[in-house]
């Protein structure tokens, strides 16, 4: 499951999903993995990584904040982390793409 996960926590602006809501939203559907997206700015001042791990811990599925160029993949139940291309090395639209 893919969370636009804006916010570690709620500062009272409606519509901008948080922590909080994401845990919630884990227990009712229980994915096997999260992968946060669309993290805001407050992430600077708690790291997203952090904040992940919290979400694990409280929801019981195992949540990933993902680095720019990482790639996940998802392979009979295991995940996969590591690092993608860097801009320099993409040179075609087929680079993107392994």
């Amino acid at each position: 499951l893919v969370v636009n996960n804006l916010k570690p926590m709620h500062d009272g602006i409606p519509d901008h999903l948080a922590s909080e809501d994401t845990i919630k939203i884990l227990k009712a559907a229980k994915p096997k993995l999260c992968v946060l997206n669309h993290l805001g700015m407050k992430f600077f001042r708690v790291p997203a990584e952090v904040d992940a791990q919290r979400i694990s811990e409280e929801s019981g599925v195992k949540t990933i904040a993902p680095k720019d160029g990482m790639i996940i993949s998802v392979d009979e139940g295991k995940v996969n982390e590591r690092k993608g291309k860097k801009d320099a090395e993409l040179k075609n639209l087929s680079d993107f793409y392994e």
